[in-house]
């Protein structure tokens, strides 16, 4: 895999923006969420705030998120429906 592959990302703040990309470095196959901030030209650059595992640990990453999702829900933080994904997100997943 010679090219990043941008999964998708959300806004954090006006200033930077949550980013998902599969990416391989020396031969291990990476998946990272990063923090992308706009430099003073308004170019997106990512920052040193994030993660990077193997792509080998995202059934656990996964499982871990499932859980925290369980958690915010039972503690009252969100809503089931906070996660259902809206018919244009659908279509644009499809997408891809």
């Amino acid at each position: 895999m010679s090219d990043e592959i941008v999964i998708g990302g959300f806004p954090k703040n006006p200033r930077e923006d949550v980013r998902v990309v599969i990416s391989n470095f020396k031969g291990h196959d990476l998946l990272g969420v990063r923090v992308w901030y706009k430099d003073s030209e308004g170019e997106l650059r990512p920052s040193k705030t994030g993660i990077t595992v193997r792509v080998d640990l995202l059934p656990e990453l996964s499982r871990l998120m499932e859980k925290a999702k369980e958690v915010v829900i039972e503690k009252g933080m969100l809503d089931e429906e906070d996660f259902v994904l809206e018919e244009s997100e659908e279509e644009s997943e499809d997408e891809d």
